[in-house]
């Protein structure tokens, strides 16, 4: 595991709360198209007709991304569990999984854990320079 894993866990999580957010938008959004036809008998009468609906390509596009990164971040997920688990402090375990899992901030964590944000932060950095340099 390495820092540049930990910090992606966040960035996908991220990616698929937009990914999601765009989909709704996708979904709400109609789009408009005309086409121009007739009757099959005589007279041919040409008539515009006026298409409205949803742009599903544009939707499914998005869903088919959005698949993609959920599997991608189901892995990492799993990855850094297992390297959490492997952790001997398990007063570091608890706060890598609420700030890199549950995407806590550090004020958040401190307030679960009864710790001032500047001792949770104190404590990720000493980590992080231990571990990873």
């Amino acid at each position: 595991m390495t820092k540049a894993d930990l910090e992606q866990l966040r960035s996908l999580k991220v990616e698929i709360k937009t990914l999601s957010e765009e989909i709704a938008r996708a979904e709400q959004g109609m789009v408009t198209d005309t086409v121009i036809g007739s009757r099959h008998e005589i007279p041919y009468d040409q008539k515009i007709i006026v298409i409205t609906g949803l742009d599903q390509r544009k939707s499914m596009r998005l869903r088919d991304k959005l698949s993609v990164v959920c599997r991608q971040l189901q892995i990492l997920l799993e990855e850094t569990e297992e390297w959490i688990e492997g952790l001997p402090d398990p007063e570091m375990r608890v706060i890598l999984r609420l700030y890199y899992r549950n995407g806590l901030t550090q004020r958040e964590i401190g307030e679960e854990i009864g710790y001032d944000q500047s001792v949770v932060s104190r404590k990720l950095n000493e980590f992080m320079r231990i571990n990873f340099h």
